[in-house]
């Protein structure tokens, strides 16, 4: 079966009209819709406003390790970790909650944890992934939830 010619270009001109836009006219890149900023929400604890979990919701094994690595860092015995506040967190994107100049983060939502450990009178906030992926956040965090808030 051969197709003539001119029912090859009937129906390339059909095609043609079939994807133009609704007026008849093609649109254009300059003509597409702008995306609107994305704004920056700060993080959801999945813990009730008002009170403490105090590590329900915190994998045992996130806070060993957590535990594990504040002694570490002040080069104390494990034993003077104390845990004064952990909780679930939506972070709004991949810095946790505690963003450093000049790097780049994923933009999506990140399940994971926010941990604040005192040893002797130094507080250390570790944020976390699910996975117990974690850092210290050092600068307190542009949106971090304060010890003191939940």
């Amino acid at each position: 079966m051969t197709i003539s010619r001119g029912a090859c270009g009937a129906l390339l001109t059909l095609l043609v009209t079939a994807c133009a836009t609704p007026g008849g006219e093609e649109q254009t890149a300059s003509d597409s819709p702008t995306r609107a900023p994305i704004s920056t929400v700060a993080p959801s604890s999945t813990t009730p406003e008002g009170t403490d979990d105090m590590s329900g919701s915190v994998p045992a094994e996130i806070l060993q390790a957590i535990s594990e690595d504040a002694a570490t860092v002040t080069a104390t015995d494990i034993s003077a970790v104390e845990v004064i506040m952990a909780k679930s967190v939506t972070w709004n994107d991949g810095s946790l909650g505690c963003p450093e100049p000049g790097m780049m983060y994923t933009q999506a939502l990140v399940d994971g944890y926010q941990v604040v450990v005192q040893v002797a009178d130094q507080e250390l906030d570790y944020r976390t992934t699910s996975s117990g992926d974690f850092r210290i956040c050092e600068n307190g965090g542009s949106d971090a939830p304060k010890a003191s808030d939940s």
